[in-house]
């Protein structure tokens, strides 16, 4: 099959498969998926010590920052030798055995001292989270929670204080379109918005294909938005839209600096994963417009 034949078809060969045994329609958002892990872990450490942990509904985890990869940090082996009179060396030890075990596909471990635990995601769990967003599972997600779907609002018309937002949201769809009319995808692949389509997220090294800096750092905003969209629920405007302005820069260099229609013919692949990106970031910046902040998220402006 030739570069160009490669375009519009599903592209997924048997190396770049993701495997669908992850547990991303579970929990859309990463942190998510790493709280609960972790919340597994410290059960039974504290069943095999006997003694009932008293900071299990508040565990420490934060997204770290690197240029490079999506990491978790948690301090908790620290806060249990604070406060339970622990060895952190110990506990982190404990903890560190059961996340390498449960972890399977989704993440690397590692322990740095005195007691910190670092958990970075791996590509494989990545891809699949990025193309089950857009199979719709951030808005099945938002509907389990029993809010209003999209189509149910009764959504503000436009509003100039969200202009930037609804620009990049528009101008997303209008790439999605001219990706249509250039041959990169065709229109059988789209369904009611949705991709109908596995996308060559992983290389044959099972690789994320998306490891530019800028397109990375887009990854990265991502996420962070989607863990704040299942963990925050306040009802502040001005939170919300600060969540979603901070998307624009990044989206912004990543479109300087990541064309998709320029490499189209010569890495067809990279084309689709450079596309899908584009079309993560349409519907996280949806929800944010539309469940967040009511306003009308227009696909022309």
């Amino acid at each position: 099959m030739t570069a160009e034949q490669g375009i519009g078809r599903n592209v997924l060969s048997t190396e770049d498969s993701v495997h669908q045994i992850l547990p991303v329609s579970k929990y859309t958002s990463v942190k998510q998926l790493i709280y609960g892990q972790i919340e597994d872990a410290l059960s039974t450490y504290t069943y095999r010590q006997k003694w009932v942990c008293r900071f299990k509904e508040n565990i420490p985890l934060s997204q770290g920052r690197d240029d490079n990869e999506i990491l978790y940090i948690t301090g908790l082996a620290l806060k249990l030798g604070k406060s339970e009179n622990l060895r952190s060396p110990e506990v982190a030890e404990a903890l560190f055995s059961h996340l390498s075990v449960s972890g399977g596909d989704v993440f690397w471990v590692k322990i740095v001292p005195p007691g910190w635990i670092h958990l970075q995601i791996k590509d494989v769990f990545l891809a699949e989270w990025l193309q089950h967003l857009l199979r719709g599972g951030l808005k099945q997600q938002v509907s389990s929670r029993g809010q209003q779907s999209w189509e149910a609002q009764k959504l503000l018309p436009v509003d100039n204080g969200f202009f930037p937002m609804q620009y990049v949201y528009a101008r997303c769809c209008a790439l999605v379109r001219l990706s249509v009319n250039e041959g990169i995808i065709t229109p059988q692949n789209l369904k009611d918005g949705l991709l109908c389509l596995d996308l060559p997220w992983l290389d044959s090294q099972g690789t994320l294909r998306i490891r530019h800096p800028a397109e990375f750092s887009l990854l990265s905003q991502l996420v962070q938005t989607v863990d704040y969209l299942r963990f925050s629920h306040t009802p502040e405007f001005t939170k919300w839209e600060k969540t979603g302005m901070a998307i624009i820069p990044v989206f912004d260099a990543f479109w300087r600096q990541c064309r998709i229609f320029e490499v189209k013919s010569t890495a067809p692949q990279l084309a689709l994963a450079r596309l899908g990106l584009v079309m993560v970031t349409q519907v996280v910046l949806r929800c944010l417009l539309e469940e967040k902040l009511g306003i009308l998220a227009l696909e022309e402006l």
